[in-house]
């Protein structure tokens, strides 16, 4: 096992920790720890998390479809006891995953605006007056915190879904 310190700060990695090396046949030899990559950073896609966000999307199908079956089953079936409990959940878990994907659907659309907007701002020349600058930042800088609240809700939104699904599944269908 190799021993050294970590370094936060060196001027060539971004300020990203940097392990180096102790040992004296590896004087000089440094490793980056990249830990989790920053993709608003980087100028392409990181595959990756394209990859990640389409199984996410699939799952978000599956669940959708695996409640929609849930509901005609329990639409079909005997009314027992826990009949309009597994009903209420059933719908409210339905519902909020069409409100988390009309979240997330803003949430795109303004983080492709800015991001347009971003690159329209880089190409124009240098005539641009400091007052419609700022406008534009105020305006995007409103547009990035509505994003950001929206992610937020989205994420209130997914614990109320996963406990909504716990709930029936307990009870059954």
């Amino acid at each position: 096992m190799e021993t050294g310190t970590y370094e936060k700060g060196i001027e060539s990695d971004g300020g990203r920790p940097v392990f180096r090396s102790s040992s004296h046949e590896d004087v000089g030899v440094e490793e980056v720890d990249i830990g989790f990559k920053d993709i608003s950073s980087s100028a392409t896609p990181n595959i990756y998390v394209g990859k990640r966000n389409f199984i996410h999307q699939l799952m978000d199908v599956a669940l959708m479809m695996a409640n929609v079956s849930q509901l005609k089953t329990l639409l079909v079936s005997d009314r027992g006891d826990y009949f309009y409990l597994l009903l209420t959940f059933i719908c409210l878990s339905i519902s909020l995953q069409v409100i988390f994907t009309i979240c997330m659907l803003v949430i795109w659309s303004i983080e492709r605006k800015l991001e347009k907007t971003t690159t329209e701002t880089a190409t124009t020349s240098t005539s641009i007056t400091a007052h419609v600058h700022t406008i534009l930042s105020a305006t995007e800088e409103r547009q990035r915190v509505i994003a950001d609240r929206l992610d937020k809700v989205g994420n209130v939104l997914v614990l109320f879904i996963i406990v909504s699904n716990v709930f029936v599944t307990g009870f059954g269908v």
